[in-house]
């Protein structure tokens, strides 16, 4: 899915949403997509190309912007982020195109982003961008920033305080 594949994971993340629903497995109308590092890049393009499909989101670590994610990497990963994700000189307009912040605005849904102060891997700026995007919409977002965690959950106390508030934000917007 490197470069401008990237869109066939949203497609076919969509199709596992369509068939669960059409065999009954799931209540179409009570969704809330999750997903954390190219989870959570994939939680925000769900919540941009089917923007009516959501009641929630929940988005850890996340890439929010290829070309400033790229920009902001750390060097000693950059060469192999762009193999993956694309070379800003050649594939910016892809790049672009395949950028949640490109079509934050299409963003409806309740959303909750959680990011490490000190990830190695997506820099915290992703979410910053992200979240002053959307509160300069109205969008109702909740920001947890975590000052001692990087690419991840990975201090205990930490992982009760934020699953706890997870699980809190999906149940109330699932059940109004």
């Amino acid at each position: 899915d490197d470069v401008d594949k990237r869109i066939a994971t949203v497609y076919d993340s969509y199709h596992a949403v369509e068939f669960l629903a059409k065999k009954g497995e799931i209540d179409d109308k009570r969704l809330c997509v999750m997903g954390g590092s190219y989870g959570g890049y994939l939680t925000l393009m769900m919540l941009v190309t089917y923007p009516d499909l959501w009641r929630c989101g929940v988005e850890i670590v996340g890439i929010v912007n290829l070309l400033t994610f790229i920009k902001n990497t750390g060097a000693w990963r950059r060469r192999y982020r762009i193999t993956e994700y694309g070379d800003p000189e050649i594939h910016r307009d892809i790049m672009i195109k395949l950028s949640p912040i490109t079509y934050v605005d299409r963003i409806k849904a309740p959303l909750m982003v959680i990011h490490g102060a000190k990830d190695p891997r997506v820099p915290v700026s992703e979410a910053e961008q992200l979240v002053e995007a959307l509160r300069s919409r109205g969008v109702d977002v909740r920001y947890i920033r975590l000052e001692d965690e990087g690419h991840g959950i990975s201090k205990v106390r930490n992982r009760v305080r934020v699953y706890s508030e997870v699980v809190r934000f999906i149940y109330e917007k699932l059940s109004s």
